[in-house]
């Protein structure tokens, strides 16, 4: 999308939510999520170690959910938790973790039928033009963004952020970003990870530290360009929660959000 002709319409049915990226009259993109389904990836928790498998090199974790997660050796950062062992190579899941363990764990795939979710303790938080990574030193530029021009300048403003504890890959929308506004992205982050450990060290019980946005934000949050000229949504409640995170990290834009309370359906006043 690169003309000033686009909108984001938002519909929010009792069972599902549909956005719509719209440029002039065509439709460039279609999400629809089911509201019924009780989505987790992104959400981050205090755990309890319940099982160590050396087997399959795993551990089951219990985050207060009602089936225990899964763990592989592979998701886990052992800049935060340090094999018990002497010399090199890879270490066993038994040398990392052991039953009754406290472990701050964040789900990569939810759920499925009888299968817990996976989890990972290589957190990451994704920002409007960052995504932070705390205890890591993996940060670089989107594979997406391919201009090796482009790629050169925004590893160079990587350093400009500065962090001893954290690193941070700059997303595709942040490519024509300051390095203000990149910091500016970068320092909300390490706020919200800051809670998020305060949390995780007063709460001796497993359960919700940090809750991944729902679709509407996180769409918006990952796909709201400067060249977007409305974004409509049919629903108050819905509208209420945009505008909180407009008026959070695009104060400027705010005039371009719409409540539409027409009789005809949202979609059907754009055809």
């Amino acid at each position: 999308m690169t003309n000033k002709d686009q909108k984001i319409l938002i519909n929010v049915e009792d069972d599902e939510t549909r956005i719509a990226f719209i440029n002039g009259s065509k439709l460039e993109n279609l999400h629809i999520e089911q509201t019924h389904r009780s989505q987790k990836v992104g959400n981050i928790y205090c755990g309890k170690v319940v099982k160590v498998q050396p087997s399959f090199q795993a551990a089951f974790i219990n985050y207060g959910e009602a089936r225990h997660g899964f763990l592989s050796l592979s998701d886990i950062n052992f800049q935060v938790y340090k094999p018990n062992r002497q010399g090199r190579g890879k270490p066993s899941i038994s040398q990392v973790l052991k039953p009754g363990q406290k472990i701050l764990v964040q789900v990569i795939k939810d759920e499925i039928a009888h299968k817990g979710a996976t989890l990972t303790t290589n957190i990451s938080l994704a920002g409007r033009f960052i995504v932070y990574m705390p205890d890591s030193d993996r940060g670089g530029v989107s594979r997406k963004i391919e201009d090796e021009e482009q790629r050169t300048r925004l590893r160079h403003l990587l350093k400009g952020l500065g962090s001893e504890d954290a690193s941070a890959i700059i997303r595709t929308v942040g490519v024509d970003r300051s390095l203000t506004e990149l910091k500016r992205d970068f320092t909300n982050l390490r706020r919200t990870w800051n809670e998020i450990k305060s949390d995780h060290d007063d709460q001796s019980i497993p359960g919700l530290l940090y809750q991944e946005e729902d679709a509407i934000v996180r769409m918006i949050r990952d796909f709201y360009n400067d060249d977007v000229a409305e974004v409509v949504i049919d629903e108050p409640i819905a509208f209420q929660h945009v505008l909180e995170f407009f008026q959070a990290q695009i104060p400027k834009d705010q005039k371009k959000l719409q409540l539409y309370l027409g009789e005809k359906s949202l979609f059907a006043s754009y055809e």
